[in-house]
């Protein structure tokens, strides 16, 4: 009943991150495009948190992996094609290049520090954490790909 519990408000805290963020991204005029790749990604992403950081703390790695690796590969296989067989969706050029090329990279450096040990440590997760507050600024701010040589 209570691991039931967490995920119901782990779920409706999500949900409540989700619009918040898009409403404040709105109002602020930032793209829809940015909006969904930082804001919408943090919202839907934090109610695995718990569930992975509790994997990971009781012993169970493959619990954390397998939520993340498995997650993502969900919304990449069912939760994007259902969409496009419904209505096609058009993929923005910025996001066939840049954002693909990341997601890419991403994985490939995920495969070899998981090969090293099989398993990430804190440097390694520290890593990952740069690459990711290098990609939010990449997105954030106007001419950053160019002043990080990335365009």
């Amino acid at each position: 009943m209570c691991s039931f519990l967490w995920a119901w408000l782990c779920f409706l805290g999500g949900e409540l991150l989700v619009r918040g963020m898009t409403s404040i991204a709105h109002s602020s005029g930032l793209s829809p495009l940015l909006i969904g790749l930082v804001f919408v990604s943090i919202g839907t992403s934090t109610p695995e948190l718990p569930t992975s950081v509790t994997g990971a703390l009781k012993g169970s790695p493959g619990t954390a992996v397998g939520n993340v690796v498995g997650r993502n590969i969900f919304n990449i296989f069912n939760i994007l094609v259902s969409a496009a067989l419904v209505s096609p969706i058009p993929i923005p050029k910025e996001i066939s290049v840049f954002d693909l090329a990341t997601m890419l990279g991403a994985t490939t450096i995920l495969v070899l520090f998981a090969m090293t040990g099989w398993r990430l440590n804190r440097w390694e997760g520290g890593v990952f954490l740069a690459a990711y507050a290098t990609y939010l600024y990449s997105l954030l701010e106007p001419n950053s790909r160019t002043t990080l040589g990335l365009s």
